[in-house]
């Protein structure tokens, strides 16, 4: 089994060359010949576009920054939103590209093609949610997502989620309003 590095994938689209305020191109995990990129936390688009959680919070609301989630394991009790953004609407910001995400490219973008069998285990949902794992198996026992298979100890141990019940999950946290066009 290969394991998990960083690099920074060289990209048309976006480049610190081209645009100073990015220290970098937006950060990428390769495992084998999968690409990973995973949703970008509130800090992690603080530090992209070098303005402070409430100027984020303002764009998405605003409908600058399309496609934000709260992953939150209780949205409805918890202090603050765990939100994550799509890569592609901060590149979009930076670059001044106005594209308008349908739920389809959304999905395909979020999920890189993973879970092409219909299932994709709790170790790799945390890694596109850019979330903990037990953060995962919270979402699990709260009934947010549904599993095939438990968790056991040992090697491929992690929990079988539906792909689907993970696309209901982001449709339902879709913030601040769904907006979604299926």
């Amino acid at each position: 089994m290969r394991s998990l590095h960083y690099h920074l994938p060289a990209s048309p689209r976006l480049s610190s060359a081209a645009h100073p305020s990015l220290a970098a191109d937006l950060p990428c995990r390769q495992a084998g010949d999968n690409l990973i990129r995973p949703l970008l936390p509130i800090r992690g688009a603080v530090s992209l576009l070098g303005v402070d959680e409430d100027a984020v919070l303002q764009m998405v609301e605003e409908g600058r920054l399309l496609w934000a989630w709260d992953v939150a394991v209780c949205p409805q009790s918890a202090r603050s939103k765990e939100l994550r953004l799509l890569p592609e609407c901060i590149e979009d910001h930076c670059t001044g590209l106005h594209r308008r995400w349908q739920w389809p490219d959304v999905v395909q973008l979020v999920f890189r093609g993973q879970g092409g069998n219909g299932l994709i285990s709790a170790r790799w949902t945390s890694l596109l949610l850019n979330t903990c794992v037990s953060s995962v198996y919270s979402l699990i026992q709260s009934k947010e997502l549904a599993i095939v298979s438990r968790p056991h100890r040992g090697p491929k141990g992690s929990a079988m989620i539906r792909v689907l019940s993970l696309e209901a999950f982001l449709r339902r946290r879709c913030w601040p309003h769904p907006q979604i066009n299926v």
